[in-house]
C-alpha cells in the first residue's frame, strides 16, 4: 500500500498484512505495516529478518502496531482492482502467528485494534 508523502515528497510503499478474515456484514478486517528497524525506540514487539518474507523483507524490519488500522474489506479490494495497491503471496505461518501474537502483546497496538482481535478469537473458539 501506498502512504502518505514524507518529507521528502515521495510517496512510500509498505507491506501491510491481513491479520483477520472480514467480520460481520461491514466486512471488517484489521491490516499491520512492517517498517524497517532504524532506531532502538521503535517497537521491538515482533522483528522480521531478511529471509522472513523472502518476497519484502530484505533489511531488519519489525510490525509498526502503532499504525494497524481497521479496514473494510471492499475498501481494500477496490484499491486492488484499482491498482492503487497489490497483493503478495501469505506469510509463512510462523511469521503470521508472530505477528499476530504481538497485536495483543505490543503496547503500542490502538485499543479498538486489540479489541476487534480479541473478538475475533473469541469467535474462533
Amino acid at each position: 500500500m501506498e502512504t502518505p508523502p514524507n518529507r521528502a515528497g515521495e510517496i512510500q510503499k509498505h507491506l501491510f498484512v491481513i491479520v483477520i478474515e472480514p467480520q460481520g456484514e461491514t466486512k471488517l478486517t484489521i491490516i499491520v505495516p512492517f517498517a524497517t528497524l532504524r532506531s532502538k525506540k521503535h517497537d521491538r514487539t515482533t522483528i522480521l529478518e531478511p529471509g522472513d518474507y523472502d518476497d519484502f523483507i530484505h533489511k531488519t524490519s519489525y510490525v509498526n502496531y502503532r499504525r494497524a488500522e481497521i479496514k473494510s474489506f471492499d475498501e481494500l479490494e477496490a484499491q486492488l482492482k484499482k491498482r492503487e495497491t497489490q497483493k503478495y503471496p501469505p506469510l509463512r505461518k510462523d511469521i503470521f502467528e508472530k505477528v499476530c501474537a504481538g497485536i495483543l502483546k505490543s503496547k503500542f497496538t490502538p485499543y479498538g485494534i486489540k479489541e476487534l482481535y480479541q473478538g475475533h478469537l473469541f469467535h474462533m473458539m
